[in-house]
């Protein structure tokens, strides 16, 4: 008897995670979970999220828990193009980036709750550097958003500091 629900058990949860991953939103991009080499190369569909600077479009993948945050854009090994993470934090405060498990450079516009951007800068990618020798990237300002995109994106789109982030909808859900 006891077999049988534990086959039972696996089957629901097998259920439950095929409508999870077929109920998912538009926009594909890579997982946060590394496969043994350490690199992510599994897709699935991810909510994405337009938003624009200097009216130039950009798709934001959404960290707005502890958890996405903590993870971010670990373990990729590229990004398509225009496409990012931003990060939502509660409220205004310094933040600090690290590049920890990071495949690729990084560029970072820290953005207050203004929308307007208050700093920029470039991030190196540190895989598998031990903690204490990781380099720590803050904001200098207080922010509550922080923008992730592929090197050097705001430099070549001529993004600069003052600049205001159009947050679409992402503003009303905020």
């Amino acid at each position: 008897m006891k077999e049988k629900r534990s086959y039972l058990f696996i089957g629901v949860l097998f259920l439950l995670y095929s409508i999870y991953c077929t109920s998912c939103n538009s926009g594909r991009e890579e997982t946060n979970k590394p496969n043994k080499r350490g690199s992510i190369d599994i897709l699935h569909i991810q909510y994405r999220e337009e938003l624009r600077i200097n009216n130039i479009p950009l798709y934001v993948e959404i960290a707005d828990t502890p958890e996405k945050r903590e993870i971010g854009l670990m373990w990729r090994k590229r990004l398509e193009k225009d496409c990012g993470m931003i990060f939502v934090y509660p409220s205004e405060q310094e933040l600090t980036f690290y590049m920890k498990n990071c495949h690729i450079n990084l560029s970072i516009a820290f953005v207050n709750k203004e929308y307007e951007i208050v700093y920029i800068q470039e991030m190196k990618a540190q895989y598998g550097v031990p903690d204490y020798k990781l380099i720590h990237y803050q904001s200098k300002r207080s922010a509550k958003y922080a923008i992730e995109m592929a090197e050097n994106w705001f430099t070549e789109h001529n993004i600069h500091v003052g600049d205001k982030v159009e947050m679409g909808k992402l503003t009303n859900d905020l």
